[in-house]
């Protein structure tokens, strides 16, 4: 099988090369056979026809045959023909006929001449042929070249616009058969509401320019319409003159609508681009700008197009491009993207802080083609926030400084943030406190046993303490517990509650102990009523009675009886002044401190110690509170003088200074060493007494020698002697 198949593939060319030679000796066989018979009928023609017309011209129609074998059959026999011709023509019709040599030399010249002209016949006739032959091969292939081009319309126009013949393409692309178009106008492919002066307008373009393109709309047999090009080419003759057009159309419709969405999506962009109030820009690898938006302007006073080709360095400036040109360059060369702050120092636009992100244009085999570039303006939000920071500080100064503590705590009771003073009140760093439940630091029943809802009783709890503050206890990191003072407001906007703690061990101290010296004091006043004033009341009503004995007997009345009840009565008087003075030390008008004052310091001179009083004569307390608490204050200071100095002299005075009440008591004891705080009951309630009332208590050392304890009040001009808080 593989020996014949290669057999016959090696015998196929052989017997192609066979057949061709066959057909062309066939070829050749019937070019010389119509040669030896276009000849041989000339030449009989000529016998019949020598008598009407002699012998005059005896190779002229053998001009004829010698033509016609060369157009038919080629040259080969054509000149079978000029020859053969020839030697029948001298040898029938050059007198004396029938010899070959004839008697006169000039006749035997005829032949060869005729041979020279019909040999010039054969070679001009066999261009003609082979040109015609080529003329009509480059047409056919032509015409195969236009009906193949299915997708594109060729019209061919006449000089007036008439349609002379078309492709295949053109009966595609514009629906009409070849009987329907032909000799119509070519404007029967535009639409009807299109101006119908511009098919005549085109065809004088192209006449003029020889050759015009435009875009427009078509119409189809159907009437649908398409969008085309057109390409309206002129033809001319050798003289230049315009002999017809030839109108090539394309359907470009999809390409119409894709770039008709392309526009529409640029413009978009354009818009987005232009309505942002960032700088967007596209920079190409020579660090030229080719797209800016709106905003360009706004800053720079440049407009977008007129940037299209300028260098950032131009654009904006020596000082700004030296601070990003590190970045685009490795964005350009690196493809690294770069998004970084910097403070810009504009050329134009001034000096603005600005976000900056450049992100590298890749092509489709990896090359850096260019970078985007974003810009926006930060300025006023790094203000903003400088401002919130130093609000912040001053903020966390402020609650940092503060006395009490600041805690601020979730919906959940988790704790969120605390200041010093709570640390140092709980003993804990605020790394340690923050994220821990608040029950944890504080004994809230209702926190501490939440159950299952915890998260609602939390903020249930939270929004009771919001209405009314209380007093519960706290646990310090020792274990110790102390009562504090809380109070709660919630911030609705951040969803926390903010938390005030104050420790109030020291105030429930001071209050246990002004009650339980106010419980002395009236024990000594019930007993002093119950020791002297009961038994000076007992001995009275004895006495008493002795005189209604005397009386009802009609005795004489005894007159030392009589005054020793008068004595007594007013011992008890005394007695009871003295007990009413411990009650209500000061009496109730504006001049009744001045007067408490001054008999304090009379009680003071009879225990044998100087002590003197002084005040200015404006100086008025009309709030009964505000003299009593002084009193009390002076009173305790001259005791604890008495007590713990030892001195030789006190000084009590009571002034009006700028606004501000002083009452000054001054010793020249040996002196309380407290320069930081008021040790000893005494002194804490001294200063208790004074904050109750708005005032300042100091305990100070004397120039020379003993204590100096100041009290200032502020007093109120639109009230009185009543008083403010002084701090």
């Amino acid at each position: 099988m593989g020996k014949n198949s290669t057999l016959v593939a090696a015998t196929t060319p052989a017997r192609n090369a066979s057949q061709t030679i066959t057909r062309m000796s066939r070829r050749t066989l019937s070019g010389y056979t119509f040669a030896v018979g276009s000849v041989s009928v000339i030449a009989a023609a000529k016998l019949l026809l020598e008598p009407a017309f002699g012998s005059n011209t005896p190779f002229d129609l053998f001009f004829a045959a010698v033509m016609g074998t060369a157009w038919y059959a080629g040259l080969g026999p054509g000149l079978a023909a000029t020859f053969l011709g020839a030697a029948l023509g001298h040898y029938l019709f050059v007198e004396p006929i029938f010899t070959i040599l004839k008697p006169v030399s000039g006749q035997n010249f005829l032949p060869v001449l005729f041979v020279v002209e019909g040999s010039l016949i054969c070679y001009l006739t066999e261009k003609l042929r082979l040109a015609r032959s080529e003329c009509e091969a480059i047409g056919n292939e032509f015409r195969l070249l236009v009906d193949g081009t299915m997708h594109q319309s060729l019209v061919l126009l006449d000089r007036t616009g008439r349609v002379k013949s078309w492709n295949h393409g053109a009966r595609r692309v514009l629906g009409y058969s070849t009987i329907d178009i032909v000799d119509q106008n070519y404007s029967i492919f535009f639409p009807l509401e299109e101006d119908r002066n511009t098919p005549e307008g085109l065809l004088a373009t192209a006449s003029g320019c020889g050759r015009v393109e435009v875009e427009g709309w078509c119409t189809r047999k159907d009437g649908s319409q398409f969008w085309a090009a057109l390409a309206l080419t002129a033809l001319r003759n050798v003289r230049g003159q315009t002999t017809g057009f030839v109108l090539a159309t394309w359907d470009i419709t999809d390409r119409w609508h894709a770039e008709r969405s392309l526009r529409e999506s640029e413009r978009q962009l354009r818009l987005m681009a232009d309505s942002l109030p960032v700088l967007i820009a596209y920079v190409d690898a020579s660090s030229r700008y080719q797209f800016n938006n709106a905003t360009y302007q706004k800053w720079f006073g440049i407009a977008p197009e007129s940037c299209r080709g300028v260098h950032v360095r131009e654009l904006q400036g020596e000082a700004a491009y030296e601070l990003i040109k590190d970045r685009i360059r490795s964005v350009l060369f690196l493809g690294e993207p770069q998004s970084f702050e910097a403070v810009m120092p504009y050329q134009r636009g001034g000096t603005r802080h600005v976000h900056v992100d450049c992100i590298p244009h890749r092509t489709a085999d990896g090359l850096i083609a260019g970078c985007f570039i974003l810009k926006a303006d930060i300025s006023e939000q790094k203000r903003i926030e400088t401002d919130l920071r130093t609000g912040e500080e001053r903020l966390r100064a402020i609650v940092d400084t503060a006395a009490d503590a600041i805690i601020t705590l979730d919906r959940q009771g988790t704790l969120a943030s605390v200041n010093v003073a709570a640390e140092k009140m709980f003993g804990y760093s605020a790394s340690d406190m923050v994220g821990q439940d608040i029950g944890l630091f504080l004994a809230i029943p209702e926190m501490v046993a939440r159950g299952r809802n915890a998260d609602e009783s939390a903020r249930s709890t939270m929004r009771r303490l919001i209405r009314s503050g209380r007093e519960v206890h706290a646990l310090r990191s020792d274990g110790s517990t102390f009562p504090v003072e809380i109070s709660i407001s919630e911030t609705g906007s951040l969803g926390l509650f903010v938390g005030i703690l104050r420790d109030v061990t020291e105030r429930m101290e001071l209050e246990r102990e002004v009650l339980e010296a106010t419980a002395r004091e009236q024990r000594r006043i019930g007993q002093d009523l119950h020791d002297h004033v009961g038994q000076e009341l007992t001995g009275l009503e004895l006495l008493v009675d002795t005189v209604v004995v005397q009386t009802q007997s009609s005795q004489a009345i005894d007159e030392n009886l009589v005054r020793k009840i008068a004595d007594a009565l007013r011992q008890v008087h005394k007695d009871v002044r003295s007990l009413a003075c411990g009650l209500l030390p000061v009496e109730i008008h504006p001049n009744g401190l001045r007067e408490a004052l001054e008999a304090l310091a009379k009680n003071v001179e009879q225990s044998g110690m100087r002590c003197s009083f002084k005040a200015g004569k404006s100086v008025a307390v009309a709030d009964a509170a505000t003299a009593t608490h002084l009193f009390r204050i002076v009173q305790e200071a001259v005791s604890n003088a008495i007590r713990h100095g030892h001195p030789e002299r006190i000084e009590i005075s009571l002034r009006l200074e700028a606004g501000l009440l002083i009452l000054e008591v001054k010793d020249d004891g040996s002196g309380i060493a407290a320069p930081h705080g008021l040790p000893g009951l005494g002194l804490r309630l001294m200063e208790y007494r004074a904050s109750l009332i708005g005032g300042k208590l100091t305990v100070e050392p004397a120039e020379d020698r003993g204590t100096v304890v100041l009290c200032r009040v502020l007093q109120s001009p639109t009230r009185g002697s009543r008083a403010k808080k002084f701090s």
